[in-house]
């Protein structure tokens, strides 16, 4: 059937309607509640530092240094820490029930040493709870953080693993005189530098043995040159030593707190040598007129060596008589050789051939042949400006006899 639409009364207006849906509004609004259901609430938060002066984080063993357990908790709660060697169970749910200690070493709490560190101190939103001191202990530890209404109340423990270095430092030494004399004093001189308060121990001997330094002070065998001087920051530290025998010598230098505990620097060897005294000097004395015995007993004292001997004939210096050295006297190196010149004394009278000669080349040759001119028998009449010549001669040539020993002639 046709329907007609009924007209509109005078003064209306023809409009749709549209009303809101209700279940499109509350489905909205259940999405809403159940995220905020869903929404997840922020954690508690803590963690610990150890800075230096510049604020740079720097865990060190017996160096000054801040604390700082810095944090956020989402409502109010109280604050505990423990710590203890790393390596072994985690961190226990509640303060009271963990193994570690509350009280660090060097950090004491508000009641002095021995007191909880942190003590329950109560905390809200963020904070930051600082305390300066010094951590002993080099090594690697565990801490244990609870944020707790109390200190036997289970929660979930942030757990943290610090490791804690070895200060720094160095240690030298120097001698002077770089190598001392048998005999002779010098100075030894440890330097260096320590970034925590320290002792200085050193110890010197022999290095023939072969034996290298000690790990510890105690340790060693050397002789105590250094007994643990207190140090703290760049040092220098003097003693003197002498040693008598020639040979090379072993410094043993450590930088530790003690003399048994390892140390921060160290055992650094150190070596110097004392050099044997150079041989003395070979001085050759005056030997002229010496026995030959004598002669080379006085170079022996004086250090040198007796050389090769010569004879030769000497009329002025008596056989067996040093006439002469090479070298002369005077100062040489060690042990040279000097050799001698021995007399053998007047050389022998060897008569020579002297028929036909005339008389005066008949004396010149006998003082050639180290014999003298003995008796000369002439003729009885002799005329001025005859020459005379030998014509028998006595003893006959070519026999051996002492020197200057004189020979008879017959001339005509």
């Amino acid at each position: 059937m046709l329907h007609r639409n009924r007209p509109c009364a005078a003064g209306t207006e023809s409009r749709r309607v549209t009303e809101p849906s209700w279940t499109w509004l509350g489905l909205l609004v259940g999405i809403l509640i159940s995220m905020a259901v869903a929404a997840p609430a922020y954690a508690d938060t803590a963690s610990i530092s150890f800075t230096d002066a510049a604020g740079n984080s720097d865990p060190v063993a017996g160096v000054g240094r801040t604390l700082t357990l810095a944090g956020n908790t989402a409502a109010p709660e109280n604050v505990y820490a423990a710590y203890r060697a790393a390596g072994g169970a985690p961190c226990a749910p509640s303060a009271d029930s963990d193994a570690g200690s509350g009280s660090f070493p060097g950090f004491p709490g508000p009641g002095g040493v021995g007191e909880s560190t942190f003590n329950g101190t109560s905390v809200n939103g963020d904070f930051s709870l600082v305390k300066t001191g010094i951590w002993p202990t080099a090594g690697t530890f565990l801490f244990c953080i609870w944020l707790a209404p109390s200190a036997d109340a289970a929660v979930t423990p942030i757990s943290q693993t610090i490791t804690f270095r070895q200060p720094g430092g160095t240690i030298s030494a120097t001698v002077n005189p770089v190598a001392p004399s048998p005999g002779q004093t010098a100075t030894i001189t440890v330097t260096g530098s320590s970034e925590a308060p320290e002792n200085v121990y050193a110890t010197i001997r022999a290095a023939g043995s072969g034996a290298s330094c000690g790990p510890t002070y105690s340790a060693d065998s050397g002789n105590s040159l250094i007994d643990g001087t207190s140090v703290d920051g760049a040092f220098s530290i003097s003693n003197t030593v002498t040693e008598s025998n020639a040979g090379t010598y072993l410094i043993c230098l450590w930088l530790a707190s003690s003399e048994e505990s390892t140390a921060i620097a160290g055992p650094q060897p150190e070596t110097f040598t004392v050099p044997a005294p150079p041989p003395p000097a070979c001085v050759a004395p005056n030997l002229s007129g010496l026995v030959l015995a004598t002669a080379q007993q006085r170079l022996r004292n004086g250090h040198c060596t007796a050389g090769v001997v010569s004879h030769i004939y000497s009329t002025s210096v008596a056989s067996g008589r040093v006439i002469s050295t090479s070298p002369g006297p005077g100062s040489y190196a060690n042990g040279t050789s000097v050799a001698l010149i021995v007399s053998s004394g007047p050389p022998p009278c060897v008569t020579p051939s002297l028929h036909g000669l005339s008389l005066s080349k008949a004396k010149a040759m006998l003082r050639q042949a180290n014999c003298s001119l003995g008796k000369v028998l002439r003729p009885l009449h002799i005329r001025r400006g005859h020459v005379l010549h030998v014509r028998r001669q006595t003893p006959a040539a070519g026999s051996r006899h002492r020197y200057g020993y004189p020979v008879g002639l017959t001339v005509t």
